[in-house]
């Protein structure tokens, strides 16, 4: 799979696109946030942060709408 972070590509397996996502859970841990999107192979890098939970899940639910898979951390 592509990993894009920023204007970077990375090529990487699964298992390992899957073991930074949990690394990058740990460190944003309490905060409301997406990491990364992920359609057809392709993941990209966001670390979008929203103040409120609602802020985030709505989000979450939009991405979710137009056939994305999301890597996201619920925060308080």
């Amino acid at each position: 799979m592509v990993y894009q972070i920023k204007e970077h590509n990375y090529e990487m397996p699964r298992e390992q696109y899957l073991r930074v996502i949990k690394m990058l859970k740990g460190q944003h841990k309490g905060l409301n946030v997406i990491l990364a999107v992920e359609k057809d192979g392709i993941a990209i890098a966001l670390r979008d942060i929203y103040e409120k939970r609602k802020d985030l899940l709505d989000a979450v639910k939009s991405w979710k709408s137009k056939g994305y898979s999301i890597a996201y951390n619920l925060g308080k």
